[in-house]
């Protein structure tokens, strides 16, 4: 007769702990019973008594599941779901009333690992694993109320031992092929072995820090920017999709830490050690990459080479000289500009810069022009408070009234011809350094120049005066 393996391996788990049965049986009659007399009495028959039932008959509808479960008492603000019961013979509705005791088994934080399957109950998948759920509830409902829960089940000593020894037995085997022979994640090197398996809790091939050479081990992992504490067990050995536990743990350093005290209080001292050094480092990691992410948009280094460093000096320098070359030469252009060495108006000069030009050199003339004026005025004006004040007193010759009018006119025009001249050679000086044009346009200057001056000789401006020497008086004796 051929049989699957699954069958195999649940009835050599059942054959295995048939003693536990009889004891978890037990233990349900003599929480419920008291409170419920007579619920036990319907699944007693003529043909079989309460004691020849299977726990699988027994459960198998849900109702003395919850029954068990309404009998814990929570906090005021949490409703028990077992209270949720319906009493059925639908199989959704007695695969719900399951459902409800194992929300019950979650909010009392019993271990993942130790919760059953609703199909481990319903389709009798494994009954030992319903079992171990029982047994971790006892132990958690006796600390919330011993006096309705006074009891607590558990696998007996023996039992614990051999399957210590029997997992150890295993362990040790798998431990020899791997060390002795081949392991693909054993990374050789001269002076120490490492594990590049991501469970390793240390990095290192020790026979302690083996994920695989260990039945129970834990370690703690980083995923996706969140860190978990990952434990694996001997009860779930046989089964790879449900191998490894894993715990969130907090975001607080310290609440993490208790939160590893909490679940591997009773694990090797190693396990602890490794975990809190793992998160630890974990954490520094994380702090680390949060740093450097804000860091990253403030400065970017990059590498750049020797030689392209040295030619970007080169070029910037170069760049640089003929900058201030460039500089020079327009600054000598625009005061060559504004001193009038390219006469009146160029023709190769923007319209806009030589009006900017003519501008500041007539405000500089105006300036001029108006400093002298005020110099002039104030050094006339002393000159008179002198020479009122030094004339008090003395004798003066003067001409008669009458001759006042009279112009001394050879020396104006000197005058006028010495300014004349001088006008005429500033002008002959642009000329040379100009075209024929500008030659023209000075000599049509020259000619409103000399209008000017006749003008000028029209309405001259001055004031002569004459001194005349009054005759002394004697008197003769």
């Amino acid at each position: 007769m051929s049989t699957t393996l699954d069958e195999e391996l649940s009835n050599s788990r059942l054959a295995r702990y048939n003693d536990i049965q009889p004891d978890v049986m037990k233990y349900l009659y003599n929480v419920i019973s008291p409170h419920y007399p007579n619920l036990f009495a319907k699944y007693s028959t003529k043909t079989h008594s309460f004691d020849t039932l299977n726990i699988i008959d027994l459960l198998h509808d849900g109702e003395v599941l919850c029954r068990l479960g309404q009998l814990v008492k929570l906090p005021s603000d949490i409703k028990n779901p077992t209270t949720k019961f319906k009493s059925s013979q639908m199989a959704f509705m007695q695969m719900e009333n399951i459902s409800w005791f194992l929300q019950l088994c979650e909010m009392l934080k019993l271990p993942h690992d130790e919760i059953f399957q609703t199909t481990d109950l319903y389709e009798g998948k494994d009954p030992y694993q319903v079992c171990i759920t029982l047994m971790s509830f006892s132990r958690i409902v006796n600390t919330l109320d011993p006096e309705v829960f006074g009891e607590v089940i558990g696998p007996k000593k023996h039992i614990i031992i051999n399957l210590f020894i029997s997992f150890n037995m295993s362990d040790e085997v798998i431990w020899q092929v791997i060390n002795h022979q081949f392991c693909a994640f054993k990374l050789k090197t001269e002076k120490q072995d490492f594990c590049r398996n991501e469970y390793n809790v240390s990095g290192l091939c020790t026979r302690q820090s083996c994920p695989l050479a260990n039945a129970r081990y834990a370690t703690v992992k980083n995923v996706g920017g969140k860190l978990y504490l990952y434990m694996k067990t001997a009860e779930r050995a046989h089964m790879p999709n449900r191998w490894w536990e894993r715990i969130k743990l907090s975001k607080n350093y310290n609440k993490a830490l208790a939160q590893i005290d909490h679940h591997l209080q009773y694990w090797q001292k190693f396990l602890q050690h490794k975990c809190k050094q793992r998160l630890t480092r974990l954490t520094q990691v994380a702090i680390t990459e949060r740093r450097l992410a804000l860091n990253e948009e403030e400065r970017h280094l990059v590498g750049v080479k020797p030689k392209v460093k040295r030619r970007e000096e080169n070029r910037e320098r170069k760049a640089l000289a003929a900058a201030k070359i460039e500089k020079a030469i327009e600054k000598e252009l625009l005061e060559r500009l504004k001193s009038g060495a390219y006469g009146d108006k160029p023709l190769n000069v923007d319209e806009n810069i030589w009006k900017k030009v003519l501008g500041k050199v007539d405000e500089v003339e105006q300036e001029e022009e108006f400093d002298d004026d005020e110099e002039e005025e104030v050094e006339l004006e002393s000159e008179e408070e002198e020479e009122d004040e030094d004339d008090m007193g003395e004798v003066e010759y003067v001409e008669d009234s009458g001759d006042d009018d009279l112009v001394d006119m050879e020396d104006l025009e000197k005058w006028l011809d010495d300014s004349s001249d001088n006008e005429s050679e500033s002008e002959d000086e642009s000329d040379d350094e100009g075209d024929d044009d500008v030659t023209t346009e000075g000599s049509s200057k020259k000619r409103k120049a000399d209008d000017t001056n006749q003008k000028r000789k029209r309405k001259p401006r001055v004031e002569i005066e004459y001194e005349e020497e009054t005759p002394i008086q004697t008197n003769i004796v």
